[in-house]
């Protein structure tokens, strides 16, 4: 794997999927795929890689998209509070 970008197309409709059954809503659906792509392209690519060498790569995107859903101090829920406050 060369960089996060190729890693982000090869696991894009694994997260949507994911995303999908975590929410039932399909605008915080793409919200939520969108912060966790964000955060992936943040992340160092040698541990991105290992967890792909254990196989434990699924179970990590998992967890961060249950995270970011389901914390009232992640990133997402920051900003769709952020949104509100504007509008």
């Amino acid at each position: 794997m060369d960089s996060n970008q190729d890693l982000i197309v090869e696991v894009y409709y694994f997260l949507q999927k994911v995303s999908k059954g975590i929410t039932n809503d399909t605008s915080k659906q793409h919200d939520l795929t969108q912060e966790v792509i964000l955060q992936l392209l943040q992340k160092d690519i040698k541990i991105l890689e290992q967890l792909k060498e254990r196989k434990e790569l699924d179970r990590y995107l998992c967890s961060v998209m249950y995270t970011n859903f389901s914390s009232s101090r992640s990133s997402l829920n920051y900003h769709e509070r952020r949104y509100k406050d504007l509008v």
